[in-house]
């Protein structure tokens, strides 16, 4: 059964960052040659020549849809394997809108970026009485919504349907993977861990003192025993949330 390390935090709580470690820990300590860096990882690629076989090394974001990428990160990904319950928002938003992998998973400019969609268009589908107040009032309906924009209304009209659905979603990709362990770097909502309450999680907690948090995130109200371990990155460095999670996940033989 896979271990599933649950990663549970506010926006900007280090999520992410501990989840490349942790992946990339596990690949140290049982010898595989993989390294995780921003969402990439670097494969060497052989290219068959007329009378030699040639190598070259490329970085392969871990998110590539595309058929030659996903047969070279195979080896990478069958034994750990990073997860993001967005994976398959993000994935829905590029093969439906034609928006790019690269700039979905990039930066917060890359997201701040136009898309196609105007709010014309899109304010039919919303119940949000305030919005289309505001779009009336700036004659907003020409103005095209940026990927962000985007993203964030297409997952409100999402969850409406099912509200796990994102969480579903990430769990069923897991138990088609099956690996050995499988890292999931982005729970905020108290919905998303109930989800995999069944399964064979180990959630770890990291606070950020004086964050907002989002009105359906709620992470403080749940019991925090049932965390195997919290750490507040606010009085914490990298490093030193690093060397916490490590110790935790090492003593108990999950790398």
């Amino acid at each position: 059964m896979t271990k599933i390390i649950m990663l549970c935090g506010e926006k900007q709580s280090g999520k992410s960052s501990a989840g490349e470690f942790i992946y990339n820990s596990y690949m140290t300590n049982n010898n595989f040659p993989f390294e995780i860096k921003d969402q990439r990882i670097e494969i060497t690629e052989y290219i068959q020549g007329e009378f030699t076989v040639e190598s070259k090394k490329r970085l392969v974001a871990i998110y590539s849809n595309d058929v030659v990428d996903r047969f070279l990160l195979k080896p990478a990904l069958e034994k750990c394997k990073i997860y993001n319950f967005a994976d398959s928002l993000k994935s829905s938003v590029s093969e439906l809108f034609g928006v790019s992998l690269d700039l979905l998973y990039g930066s917060d400019d890359d997201k701040g970026l136009p898309t196609h969609i105007t709010w014309s268009a899109f304010s039919n589908f919303l119940n949000d009485v305030n919005l289309k107040r505001k779009i009336k009032e700036l004659n907003l309906y020409d103005v095209t919504l940026t990927i962000r924009e985007l993203m964030q209304y297409f997952a409100t009209i999402c969850r409406k349907l099912d509200p796990n659905c994102f969480a579903n979603g990430c769990l069923s990709r897991i138990k088609r993977d099956k690996p050995e362990v499988a890292i999931v770097c982005d729970c905020r909502f108290v919905n998303e861990l109930d989800v995999f309450e069944n399964e064979d999680i180990i959630p770890i907690r990291l606070i950020k003192a004086n964050k907002e948090e989002h009105e359906s995130e709620q992470l403080h109200l749940i019991d925090q025993n049932k965390f195997k371990l919290i750490i507040d990155t606010s009085i914490t460095t990298k490093d030193q949330k690093n060397q916490l999670i490590y110790g935790y996940l090492n003593a108990n033989n999950i790398l």
